[in-house]
């Protein structure tokens, strides 16, 4: 074995690690957030994995950790023997109330109740942005109706239901039969820990016992919200790049601390619950290959600028290097190129992903973001008008290199790319952007085989 891997899994909540070389003692250091209800089962179960070359995986041993024995609101540290193996899995679980996820029904909408909406506004006002530092804020969505749907079913009807995502909180209404222009009329409360969450919002047809047909989807940025103001979106496919058949009506409220908002921009963006490995796919591949080609052409022309500015001249040099590797099987050859594919493509995208943040967050396409920035900027100058440089870098540096001994299962992080997280790429840009509503409720008829 070549390379391990762990996979946590509580109820229907799956997370797995990234994975690393192996050794005698390998290291993860990492964070997974769990939704832990104490009237359900609360057994976390725990599986190390090993893979070689030729992708062959084979699981190393197991552990289980029961929750519901734990004490809330401290850092419990476990040594969790491994079976069927030697060794052991120490791991750090914490118990920490919050407020969970509600539906309720249009008349028993909680921000309608003044008092409440007073409490909780006043929950998330600025005295108190030093207390639950990762308590951000709380949405409600009201899902109204949708019309003019697709017809999945060969009567010419669906059975259409809504699902909500937000993060890792999921959320769905009740079906209804037999209609293209379902009501569900249902509020949904969701706490928010990360203000630069996007809301999913995506309609299905139910199917019976088969998995149920696409509908149409909207992504909308918890910043974009206009509170309180009923909104007609239009359905979009599964890419969120073109419109689909139908639109949805939504109504939102947002309340949240700006300050801890801001607090947590600097923080790791909280892990997803384990997806199915992206495919590969040329159209994805050619994308991500222009995309890292105008990043690198506007840099390029802005370096050969500044050049011309001193030297008067340009020089264009380019080195293509191609290394043949030596012949195998064809087995191996087949992984060698998914391998390769697979690593250019996300390569090309995080490069891409990367230079297309950075833009963003100078022209301003999330303000909250750019604003956040500009603060810090002007901070960081007064900060270096009053304390000399080499204070500063002395402290930073103790700090860094006394983490480890203050805290020794703090987990490493880059503050400058945790904020660049937050900041949207122009795919992403494309995917958020709200499509205007035509005169029909149909942008774009799509036939059945299109799905």
């Amino acid at each position: 074995m070549t390379e391990m891997f762990v996979q946590l899994k509580l109820g229907d909540q799956r997370y797995k690690s990234k994975t690393l070389c192996k050794s005698a003692n390998p290291q993860w250091q990492e964070q997974f957030d769990f939704h832990y209800f104490s009237d359900r089962m609360g057994i976390l179960d725990i599986e190390v994995w090993g893979k070689d070359n030729k992708k062959h995986e084979e699981r190393l041993g197991t552990c289980k950790v029961d929750i519901s024995a734990l004490p809330l609101k401290q850092a419990n540290c476990l040594e969790l023997p491994l079976d069927s193996c030697l060794g052991a899995l120490l791991m750090l679980v914490t118990l920490t109330p919050c407020a969970g996820v509600s539906v309720s029904d249009l008349c028993v909408c909680p921000f309608a109740d003044p008092s409440e909406r007073k409490q909780i506004t006043q929950r998330y006002c600025l005295q108190n942005s030093l207390k639950d530092v990762k308590d951000v804020g709380i949405l409600q969505v009201k899902v109204l109706k949708a019309a003019d749907l697709l017809a999945a079913d060969f009567s010419g009807k669906s059975d259409p239901f809504c699902l909500l995502e937000l993060g890792n909180d999921r959320l769905q209404t009740h079906t209804v039969y037999k209609n293209l222009n379902p009501e569900w009329n249902k509020v949904f409360t969701f706490p928010i820990k990360d203000i630069h969450d996007v809301l999913e919002v995506t309609v299905f047809d139910e199917d019976g016992d088969k998995p149920p047909d696409f509908l149409g989807k909207v992504a909308i940025p918890l910043l974009s919200i206009r509170d309180g103001q009923p909104n007609c979106y239009v359905l979009k496919n599964k890419d969120l790049e073109q419109a689909f058949k139908g639109v949805i009506y939504l109504e939102m409220d947002l309340i949240y601390n700006p300050v801890k908002a801001s607090i947590r921009t600097f923080t790791p963006r909280e892990k997803r619950f384990v997806e199915d490995s992206r495919k590969l796919s040329k159209k994805i591949l050619s994308r991500d290959v222009d995309r890292v080609k105008r990043i690198t052409m506007a840099i390029w022309n802005t370096m050969q600028f500044l050049k011309s500015c001193f030297q008067w001249e340009s020089t264009l040099r380019s080195t293509i290097a191609f290394a043949e590797s030596e012949k195998k099987g064809l087995i191996e050859r087949i992984y060698m190129v998914q391998d390769i594919v697979s690593t250019v493509q996300n390569i090309l995208e995080e490069i891409a992903s990367f230079g297309e943040r950075i833009k963003n967050t100078f022209n301003w396409t999330v303000p909250f973001l750019s604003s956040l920035a500009c603060l810090i900027l002007a901070a960081a100058t007064i900060i270096l008008y009053f304390v000399p440089l080499r204070y500063i870098i002395l402290i930073w540096g103790i700090n860094k290199f006394t983490k480890k001994l203050r805290n020794p299962y703090s987990i490493d992080n880059n503050e400058l790319l945790d904020f660049l997280s937050r900041v949207p790429s122009d795919v992403q840009k494309v995917q958020y952007a709200e499509l205007k509503l035509c005169s029909s409720h149909s942008p774009l008829r799509k036939k059945r085989s299109a799905l």
